[in-house]
Formats: C-alpha cells, sequence, structure tokens
C-alpha cells in the first residue's frame, strides 16, 4: 500500500515543483532584464529606454514598469524641429520579430531621435523573454 502512494507523491511533488517553476520564472526573467538592460528614463540625460518586440514594423513596448507602455511612434528627428514627427519614422523593418531595445527622448506618445541600441535576435532567449514579459 506505502509502495502505490510513492509514486503518486513524486508525481504531486513533480506537478508542484512545475507549477510554481512557471509562476516565478517570469517574474525573474522581467526582473533580470530590466536591470540588465537598465530600463525606463534616466533622469540626468532624459533619455527613455524602452525593450520591445517589432511586430508589423511597429515597436511593441514590453516594460511592465512603465506607464506609457504599448504601442508608440518613433521619429529620427529631434523634439525642436519645426515639423511633423510621422515626417521621419525609425524604420524597424530590419528588426521585424527581433527583441530590441531602442533609446531616445519621450514625449507626447512619441520617442524623438529615436534608434535601435541593442538587437536582441529573435531566437529561443527572445522568445523566452517575450513570454516572460507578457505575464
Amino acid at each position: 500500500m506505502e509502495q502505490e502512494r510513492r509514486p503518486m507523491r513524486h508525481l504531486v511533488l513533480s506537478l508542484g515543483a512545475v507549477a510554481v517553476i512557471l509562476l516565478v520564472m517570469p517574474g525573474l526573467i522581467r526582473w533580470g532584464m530590466y536591470r540588465t538592460l537598465d530600463l525606463g528614463t534616466d533622469q540626468a540625460t532624459d533619455v527613455t529606454r524602452l525593450l520591445g518586440h517589432v511586430v508589423s514594423g511597429q515597436f511593441v513596448d514590453l516594460n511592465p514598469f512603465s506607464s506609457l507602455s504599448g504601442r508608440r511612434g518613433m521619429t529620427t528627428i529631434a523634439m525642436q524641429e519645426a515639423r511633423p514627427p510621422s515626417s521621419a519614422p525609425l524604420d524597424l523593418t530590419a528588426y521585424e520579430g527581433h527583441l530590441v531595445t531602442v533609446t531616445g527622448r519621450d514625449s507626447s506618445g512619441w520617442l524623438y531621435q529615436a534608434s535601435v541600441e541593442r538587437d536582441l535576435g529573435d531566437g529561443l532567449a527572445a522568445s523566452i523573454a517575450i513570454w516572460a514579459w507578457q505575464r
């Protein structure tokens, strides 16, 4: 009787361990990437660094700590230029499906002087990071 319960106990413990890992890992991955990539706005330089992935040529912000998360416009022009930000959009087509960090100056739903700082790729590690950020 005791030997019959042992496999069931091991199964329950294994399933419990898997459940804990699936619940805890996304948070640990997000925290690690947030700290490693130095996301957010640097108050000294007023430069914003965002983590996101490129979908249909558009940047999708994955930073859960950002009050500005979601889709946003990105332009290569400076904020002081006397032309609309939509006249010089940041071309992200080369990064389709990739996880990237983008820097620029944030104002009114636009990231001015935007540039791709780091291309983190589209492999398994990037897929896991995107999955973790969306949890």
